[in-house]
């Protein structure tokens, strides 16, 4: 078997694995919504669909949604309509046809889809359709083929479709019930197209000549056998794939519907008004003591089911929400287990919208080739800035991760890439990591800073297993605690490459750039302050940033948070009552006529606690002192003679704090 990458360099080829599928991976369905089993668990999410009942989605291998169908319309991995994809027949009337959707890609071609629909009973009309859609059409985003759309494939069809696989990647078998018989018809959809005839089978139960909702069909999981429920009877057989051909048909005594099948298909889930039941099918073909092994799972009305990709089953169940009916949906989380070890959260999603019931979605069955992983040893890219991947010539399809369906792809970026191709009916996949290391690539990164008392890992990203730093160690990463000039040399098996960084340490300061003052009572005051390395500001009275204004006296503290850590300055603010007021008179009459006979000085100070009142005469000497604000002078020498000299005035007030005047 010859691999399917080549490179213009040597590739070695290892052990095949096999590769999961992600095709039914993320589910749209009822009212808008949709679920993405792509993680651990399942996401719920919106979608564009709008419907009772039918719905379908498909992904490709790796999860990613491609297209998802609902009521007349088909939708892109964008939530827009395909330009062809509006009025489809069958599942209208907002989508009520028990399982009415259903897609299956061809087989060997990686873009080509049938999407089957069965017409709504509310419609009047009982056939069933298909449409051909292309992904390669439509610019990658897929569209409905022109000529290959709304085919009638049958008449006088309840409402559902089944899918089963044609062993050998053959294909799939459309299953469909006829109305009002018990006739079971399979058209086989292979590399061919669909058949024009089905297989017919004469099944144990008739389907109701009026409404499907009465009539139910489900697969199991292994493909190879159904349950149809019809609300007074359930019916089981054997299918095989291969000739289309219904057997081994048997009748349960269970006046129940929707049958669903656990994932190891040993235990059958059904439901009727009173609740949701299991029964043992390991005990077939004994069908009394099936029906005797009937045990109640939950209570409540419970409808259509499926099976997730984590093998967990995800039923409907009516909800009363907002005072009227709308649907919730369980899961079972060990639906393989018996009766009361059944796990069940009732809730998993609650209330969707108000409608009588909302579909899961029918399995967009895809075909399921047994694929081949051959995982490339690593390469190294090291001078040149492109490699080429060429495919193996002889298969016939080719799909690269990056989209192309050429037979070769051109890569300038580093990553893994894979190529899915097929032949003779198998699929294959290669993956190779391609690394580009160009001379001028620096190993250690540009020259940086660290803080004091930090270390700074240096980890070269290169694909070679050796490396030497400046100090002769070997190591794979370099601890550096203090500034210097660090230099590496990497060597792997083709490249060798050099580098080096220089390291300086950050100088951590935090202050307030005055220094503590004194401010007048009542005077606002705009402290500025600054930190390296820059970060973010606090101050203790609650502002931030680099300035904050101050009116009170007190200790202020500013908290600057940078990548070092945190810091602090603080600084000391007084106040001083600067409001105090004097008048001193510049002259007075000491005639003892009563009317300014006294020189004092005259203030407006609150709170004063200090006053001192001197006078001198030219010659220096003072003729009047006064330590009381109401105290004059009567203009003699010390209450002597009177004073010819002029006369020189000092004074000092003291106010209740600080204030001077």
């Amino acid at each position: 078997m010859k691999p399917l990458l080549f490179l213009f360099i040597c590739i070695v080829i290892c052990t095949p694995a096999l590769l999961a599928q992600g095709e039914n991976n993320i589910w749209c369905f009822g009212g808008r919504r949709s679920l993405d089993f792509n993680g651990a668990s399942p996401v719920a999410g919106t979608s564009k669909v709008f419907v009772f009942e039918g719905s379908a989605s498909v992904c490709n291998s790796s999860g990613g949604l491609l297209f998802y169908m609902g009521a007349d319309t088909v939708w892109d991995r964008n939530h827009n309509y395909m330009p062809n994809g509006t009025n489809i027949s069958g599942n209208q009337n907002l989508g009520s046809s028990y399982k009415g959707v259903g897609i299956i890609r061809f087989p060997f071609d990686f873009f080509k889809y049938f999407l089957i629909t069965t017409d709504a009973i509310e419609q009047s009309s009982y056939n069933a359709y298909y449409s051909v859609i292309d992904m390669s059409l439509n610019g990658g985003l897929g569209d409905v083929v022109p000529g290959q759309k709304n085919i009638l494939l049958d008449t006088n069809v309840v409402e559902g479709i089944n899918l089963m696989p044609i062993p050998n990647c053959g294909g799939h078998w459309i299953v469909l019930h006829r109305r009002g018989n018990k006739d079971i018809v399979a058209y086989r959809a292979d590399a061919n197209g669909i058949a024009a005839s089905p297989v017919v089978s004469q099944g144990a139960i008739a389907a109701p000549p009026g409404t499907s909702d009465n009539y139910a069909m489900n697969t199991n999981t292994s493909g190879n056998g159904i349950a149809a429920a019809s609300g007074a009877a359930i019916e089981l057989a054997s299918f095989n794939n291969i000739t289309g051909q219904f057997f081994n048909f048997h009748t349960l005594d269970i006046p129940m519907l929707y049958p669903a099948f656990s994932p190891d298909d040993s235990k059958l889930f059904i439901s009727d008004q009173t609740g949701l039941y299991q029964a043992d099918l390991s005990f077939m073909p004994n069908t009394s003591a099936v029906a005797g092994s009937l045990v109640q799972i939950d209570t409540g009305r419970y409808f259509r089911s499926r099976l997730g990709p984590d093998q967990k089953l995800y039923t409907t169940r009516w909800d009363a929400i907002s005072g009227g009916l709308g649907t919730a949906i369980a899961r079972l989380n060990t639906p393989n287990a018996s009766g009361a070890a059944v796990t069940l959260e009732r809730n998993f999603l609650p209330g969707m919208i108000s409608l009588p019931f909302v579909e899961l979605g029918n399995p967009a069955a895809v075909a399921a080739p047994v694929y081949g992983q051959y995982i490339f040893t690593d390469t190294v890219i090291c001078r040149d800035s492109a490699v080429t991947l060429y495919g193996d010539p002889d298969y016939q399809t080719f799909m690269w991760s990056t989209g192309s369906t050429q037979p070769q792809e051109t890569f300038t970026q580093p990553g893994v890439y894979w190529l899915a191709g097929q032949k003779n009916c198998t699929g294959y996949m290669d993956s190779i990591r391609i690394r580009f290391q160009l001379l001028e690539q620096p190993l250690l990164g540009p020259d940086t800073s660290i803080c004091p008392g930090d270390t700074l890992i240096l980890s070269p990203d290169v694909a070679g297993p050796l490396y030497h730093w400046q100090d002769g160690s070997f190591s794979p990463s370099y601890k550096v605690s203090g500034a210097g000039l660090y230099t590496v040399t990497a060597d792997s098996a083709r490249c060798q490459y050099h580098d080096s960084i220089q390291i300086s340490l950050l100088t951590t300061v935090t202050a307030i750039l005055q220094p503590d003052t004194t401010i007048c009572a009542g005077a606002a005051l705009t402290l500025r302050a600054t930190a390296s390395p820059p970060g973010s500001m606090r101050w203790s009275n609650g502002e931030s940033g680099n300035t904050a204004t101050v009116t009170q006296q007190g200790t202020y503290t500013v908290t600057a948070t940078n990548v070092c850590g945190v810091f602090s300055d603080t600084v000391e603010v007084t106040t001083e009552d600067c409001d105090c007021q004097a008048f001193v008179p510049n002259a007075f009459s000491p005639n003892g006529d009563g009317n300014n006979d006294g020189l004092k000085i005259y203030l407006h100070c609150l709170n004063m606690t200090e006053y001192d009142f001197s006078l001198y005469n030219r010659y220096g000497q003072r003729v009047f002192h006064s330590n009381q604000p109401e105290q004059e002078w009567n203009g003699q020498m010390n209450g002597g003679k009177p004073i010819q000299a002029p006369i020189f005035i000092i004074s000092n007030t003291k106010a209740a704090k600080v204030g001077r005047l």
